[in-house]
């Protein structure tokens, strides 16, 4: 007797371990009195206390979310009722009004009649197993709402097919289609408007394949006719032994007008330079023609007979030519150095030859003025002065 009663409490200890490890509990429900009776396992799991009475059928409802509660009662009822074993899957409140999330599977024992008399069953703890699920269902529904809801045309390729495999709503809306699978398993090069080379897309799939990352302008054609430029993003992704490449699209043909425009106001800006270069060279070049004759002309004058008045005439007619003659050489320079032709040259001169020039230019109009215009140079400054 005492070997039977040994063996028979190391089989529970054995089964209770065992229960422990596969985080099992059993359990066994009489249909007559409404009476459940738990495992240890069982009541761990489910955080009750063995001490306190469990629930009758009736109240064991309520321990179940209400979510769950119509699965679970109608295979305990169909169980009871026709003896149909079940298995649902559903939520237990714990006393600290946690969710502990299980299996349950029921089997219903009959009497000699055929009636069912009790159930028996398990449950299955499976709560770290529904926590990974949920966590993994909000990361997923979490990166489909970031793909879904951003701004930017998004597509999946599959890098070895080219094939689209899924865009977002975006893309849908920027190549004007009706529905998202007007855009899937077709190659993403299909909506350009102009076909790359092969050199082309050999230089972008060397790109991405050493800096897992490509950036290009590209012009589009939408399934309605509209032409726009995007800006196309490249990025190789893996998964598993699957290679993809998530590609994003950008419209960015406002900045694209604003360029065009811009570039075609510089070339406008520098045609006009161009003109305005060209006039100013063909104006100095009529001017310094009789500007020549009229400096010929006076140094002419100036070998004939000349009272000393008449000489410093001439000599005023000269000096005002030269000047003059200088602000047309400038007016050159300045073309010169809009058309980056302009070289700096180094000249020595006198520097009393040009203040008396100066004098003698204004000298007319200080007498006018009744000015008596004199100049004075330091002895301390050089004669002759390179610029």
């Amino acid at each position: 007797m005492f070997i039977a009663r040994f063996y028979v409490a190391k089989k529970t200890t054995d089964l209770t371990e065992a229960q422990r490890i596969a985080r099992i509990g059993s359990w066994e429900f009489d249909v007559a009195s409404g009476v459940s009776t738990w495992s240890d396992q069982q009541f761990l799991i489910l955080g009750f206390d063995p001490n306190v009475p469990l629930p009758k059928y009736a109240n064991f409802f309520d321990i179940v979310p209400l979510v769950d509660q119509p699965n679970i009662r109608a295979a305990v009822e169909e169980a009871i009722a026709h003896g149909t074993p079940y298995m649902v899957e559903h939520g237990i409140i714990r006393p600290d009004r946690s969710i502990c999330h299980v299996i349950s599977r029921g089997e219903a024992i009959c009497d000699d009649q055929g009636k069912v008399v009790r159930l028996i069953g398990t449950i299955t703890d499976i709560s770290d197993r529904k926590r990974l699920e949920i966590e993994l269902t909000h990361s997923r529904d979490l990166r489909e709402l970031i793909f879904n809801e951003s701004t930017d045309a998004m597509f999946l390729v599959d890098s070895k097919t080219s094939l689209i495999i899924d865009c977002n709503q975006q893309a849908i809306k920027l190549f004007e289609v009706e529905d998202k699978n007007d855009l899937l398993n077709i190659e993403g090069r299909t909506l350009h408007k102009r076909q790359f080379t092969r050199q082309e897309l050999a230089q972008i799939d060397q790109e991405v394949n050493q800096n897992v990352f490509c950036s290009i302008e590209v012009e589009y054609l939408t399934r309605k006719g509209r032409e726009f430029w995007g800006d196309l993003s490249l990025k190789r992704i893996t998964f598993g032994e699957q290679q993809y490449s998530l590609a994003r699209v950008v419209d960015i043909t406002v900045r694209k007008q604003a360029e065009s425009a811009l570039e075609q106001a510089k070339t406008s800006a520098e045609e006009a330079t161009r003109a305005k270069s060209a006039f100013l060279a063909n104006i100095s070049h009529e001017i310094r023609t009789p500007m020549n004759g009229m400096m010929g002309m006076t140094q002419l004058l100036e070998t004939t007979s000349l009272t000393e008045e008449q000489a410093d005439f001439v000599k005023t007619i000269q000096d005002s030519s030269e000047s003059l003659l200088t602000i047309i050489n400038d007016i050159l320079d300045f073309s010169k150095i809009e058309s980056g032709m302009l070289e700096i040259e180094t000249w020595d001169f006198k520097l009393e030859d040009v203040v008396s020039g100066v004098t003698q230019l204004l000298n007319s109009q200080a007498i006018a003025k009744q000015i008596d215009l004199q100049y004075m140079i330091s002895p301390d400054i050089p004669i002759v002065i390179l610029l």
